[in-house]
């Protein structure tokens, strides 16, 4: 499915180009980032899932902290 949304993307683009038709996609930084290969940030990670982030930092800081996975 991911895939397949990929290249109704893909399409728009090209119609985009061909057409000389602008569009006005306001994709977040982490969609532009992983279509053009640009290395991520947490802040990328952040402006779409900020849940994830407290999360994965609150994982982090007890495992510095010593606390047992379990």
């Amino acid at each position: 499915m991911h895939l397949k949304m990929y290249e109704f993307v893909g399409s728009l683009f090209g119609m985009s180009v061909r057409s000389g038709i602008l569009l006005n996609l306001d994709f977040a930084p982490i969609f532009w980032k992983t279509l053009t290969k640009e290395p991520l940030k947490i802040n990328d990670i952040r402006d779409v899932d900020l849940k994830f982030v407290q999360n994965l930092e609150s994982y982090t800081k007890a495992k510095l902290d010593g606390v047992p996975e379990d």
